[in-house]
């Protein structure tokens, strides 16, 4: 389950792709699974949950997008265009993300932002 964007388990530290993330919120855990399990609907309602309990949950937000654009993981949208900085929830989470998860997306939006710039000069 290394697709999932944040740690399995209540209040242990654990890893995922995004490096060791303490204390995951039990909503954000169920979320996770749910993106796991292709369940979209069910994944945005635990986040939405997560945020009504902790509104700067920078995995729930990242969450919520991944939900939105019906994708286990930030690795299964790697082929496709997607304005990062445009997006409101990823916005959100970019902003409260800490360490190696904000590391991880600002060079999203730093690709996206060059994808961006050489289709421009490609017109």
């Amino acid at each position: 389950r290394s697709g999932s964007i944040a740690a399995k388990g209540e209040g242990a530290e654990a890893s995922s792709e995004l490096g060791a993330i303490p204390k995951v919120s039990p909503m954000v855990a169920r979320g996770n699974l749910a993106l796991e399990d292709g369940d979209y609907a069910q994944a945005k309602a635990f986040f939405e949950r997560a945020l009504n309990l902790e509104p700067e949950n920078a995995h729930a937000y990242l969450g919520k997008f991944l939900a939105r654009y019906r994708a286990p993981s930030l690795d299964a949208l790697k082929d496709r265009p997607i304005s990062y900085e445009d997006d409101a929830d990823f916005s959100k989470a970019h902003r409260f993300a800490e360490g190696k998860l904000r590391a991880t997306l600002s060079s999203l939006i730093a690709a996206s932002s060059q994808r961006k710039a050489e289709a421009e000069e490609a017109e």
